[in-house]
């Protein structure tokens, strides 16, 4: 390694080792400013997320959990197929219904949760999460505006 810094130290002028010099310090300075900007949006993120979660606070609460305390299913509520939303619906178009409901965007805990907490579609999957991400991700209804914030 040191042979190939001399002999390439050799074969240099002193103007091209100032000019890569200069062009070292633009890049320290434009990788400082690339962090200091990945920041920023990292902070405006969590702003615009708890602006959601607060926004969702707020509005009407559809569909209250119809489960006893015991965890049963109260009378009434029906079983669903293995993989299939309410009347047959994909994990799609209940993501996109249940975002249109909330009138706004969600977090994907929020999606996440209103899926489980009201059993809005049922499946053997033992990582829903990954199920509900992969889904998210790929849909053409769905779309990501903040991290892990989305509307529909």
């Amino acid at each position: 390694m040191r042979n190939n810094l001399a002999s390439l130290a050799r074969s240099l002028s002193i103007n091209e080792i100032e000019a890569l010099l200069v062009m070292k310090e633009q890049l320290v300075e434009a990788e400082t400013r690339r962090a200091e900007v990945e920041d920023e949006l990292h902070r405006i993120d969590g702003e615009i997320a708890d602006l959601v979660k607060k926004l969702g606070r707020t509005g009407p609460r559809a569909g209250v959990t119809r489960r006893t305390a015991s965890g049963r299913r109260k009378a009434g509520a029906t079983a669903k197929g293995r993989g299939k939303g309410r009347g047959g619906k994909s994990l799609e178009d209940v993501v996109v219904d249940l975002i249109h409901s909330k009138g706004g965007p969600m977090l994907f805990p929020d999606i996440k949760n209103s899926i489980l907490r009201r059993n809005l579609f049922a499946t053997s999957s033992k990582n829903f999460d990954n199920v509900l991400r992969r889904t998210i991700s790929t849909s053409t209804k769905i779309r990501r505006i903040a991290r892990g914030t989305y509307t529909a």
